[in-house]
């Protein structure tokens, strides 16, 4: 992308998808002010996403998916208060969440975010939880650790939260039972560190069946699927040792 794209200050869309840009995001992209939209999916961009992104005041849709963005997420993401979906899914990107995310509700109704497929690590911030109108979240696929963060039970507008295939540990919080009225789906499978039993209410998610790797089942747009492990257990999932939950 030419550094020379400053020159389009009243642009307000630019939709690059699919066409195999090499080199690096230039950091004058953040003197386009009046952008709204921005779309830089499917390139073989490289190296870091500039700060000067969060310059980007009325952005609302910034998707940046399936090309080879790495280091870091800027910080200064957190500053895109306007911004409903933020999607930088299947890229090398590392590091931490930025905990700025917490941020982003300020003006929108609502908010996908979607991170997965990188190789983000740490634990998941528990500031997501200030954004009450996100709508999808997307962590699949990384390397997150620690606790699910029971903060997360306060995403009263959330239908979608994919933690899946992370290395997250503890017991699943009792307090995303709250969430069993908007979710629709709720993937946790792959972190064979969870342990406990799963909340009752997360048995039945607005009446859809549970999937895990004993019993399989069907469902349309609404599913629960989970591990049985040694540590996880509960819903139609056998505990070791014979003892049913």
């Amino acid at each position: 992308m030419p550094s020379e794209i400053a020159v389009m200050s009243n642009l307000m869309w630019l939709s690059m998808e699919g066409c195999q840009y090499s080199g690096t995001i230039p950091s004058e992209i953040g003197q386009l002010r009046q952008l709204e939209w921005l779309s830089l999916t499917n390139n073989k961009f490289s190296g870091w996403l500039p700060s000067e992104l969060g310059t980007l005041s009325n952005l609302l849709i910034f998707s940046l998916s399936r090309s080879l963005y790495s280091g870091t997420i800027p910080t200064e993401l957190g500053l895109l208060t306007s911004m409903k979906v933020l999607n930088v899914n299947g890229n090398q990107l590392t590091g931490f969440i930025p905990s700025e995310f917490g941020l982003l509700q300020a003006n929108t109704k609502q908010l996908d975010l979607v991170m997965s497929s990188n190789l983000l690590y740490g634990s998941i911030p528990s500031e997501l939880g200030l954004i009450t109108i996100l709508k999808d979240l997307q962590l699949f696929g990384n390397q997150l650790t620690g606790n699910i963060p029971s903060e997360l039970a306060l995403l009263t507008a959330i239908d979608k939260l994919r933690l899946h295939n992370n290395s997250l540990s503890g017991t699943i919080p009792h307090e995303l039972s709250l969430l069993d009225d908007t979710l629709f789906i709720l993937r946790l499978e792959g972190n064979p560190e969870l342990s406990g039993i799963v909340p009752e209410a997360l048995c039945h998610l607005n009446g859809t069946c549970i999937r895990n790797s004993l019993h399989p089942c069907n469902a349309d747009t609404k599913e629960a699927i989970f591990d049985c492990t040694s540590l996880l257990c509960g819903c139609n999932c056998s505990c070791e040792g014979g003892s049913n939950h």
